[in-house]
């Protein structure tokens, strides 16, 4: 768009301007000025602040989005987050079985060293006489097997309980200072069964079953 300008017609405006009086001049430069503003806020300004407006109305309409995801995810979180709640007070509680089992099977002794520290400890006995000396199967202290019926095995873990049976015969004096001398040895060990059988008086004949605890599951010993 090509724009010629009139040389005579802007001089002749502008000797007309002149001419006029100082209240004249201010009143026309206020309305020109505000003309230039009215234009400025029509072609510039508006467009401005429709667009502003716009991105504004998108950024509220992606923040409720977020917000919305956030809630629903967290929502969606809830049970998996109790579930490792869950998770992690059952690890902390095993830990502490596992921290006491480990403290009482530091005081139990060893399966390998069991039948040996019974023979030990009866032949600082008199007038018994071994009959018997046998380890029994070895047992999971808690039974983790499949049901019955149930496809899904389940390997035994431990602690283990070790049973060894002994049987003695002797009199009842020499019984009891035996079993006494069990018990009061550095070594703990779990009475399972006792049992008294009288032969022929003053023989009397004793079962004992005891056990200890170990976290193998193989017997050495015996």
């Amino acid at each position: 768009m090509n724009i010629q300008l009139d040389m005579s017609q802007i001089y002749k405006y502008a000797s007309k301007f002149d001419a006029m009086t100082m209240r004249e001049r201010a009143l026309i430069s206020v309305a020109a000025l505000g003309v230039l503003l009215l234009l400025w806020n029509m072609v510039l300004m508006q467009p401005l602040t429709a667009r502003e407006k716009a991105l504004q109305d998108e950024l509220d309409g992606i923040s409720t989005d977020m917000s919305n995801t956030a809630q629903a995810m967290e929502e969606a979180m809830g049970p998996t987050n109790t579930a490792l709640a869950q998770i992690k007070t059952a690890q902390s509680e095993l830990a502490d079985i596992d921290n006491q089992l480990s403290t009482t099977i530091a005081g139990m002794i060893p399966p390998q060293h069991m039948a040996q520290v019974v023979r030990d400890v009866l032949q600082q006995q008199h007038g018994l006489t071994l009959i018997s000396l046998r380890n029994l199967p070895v047992t999971p202290l808690v039974d983790t097997s499949a049901p019955a019926g149930n496809a899904v095995s389940t390997q035994k873990s431990g602690p283990f309980v070790h049973p060894l049976e002994v049987v003695v015969e002797g009199n009842y004096a020499d019984i009891v200072a035996y079993l006494k001398a069990l018990e009061t040895m550095k070594w703990h060990v779990y009475w399972n069964e006792l049992e008294l059988e009288t032969k022929h008086y003053p023989v009397n004949r004793v079962r004992i079953e005891m056990s200890t605890l170990s976290l193998d599951d193989t017997w050495m010993g015996v």
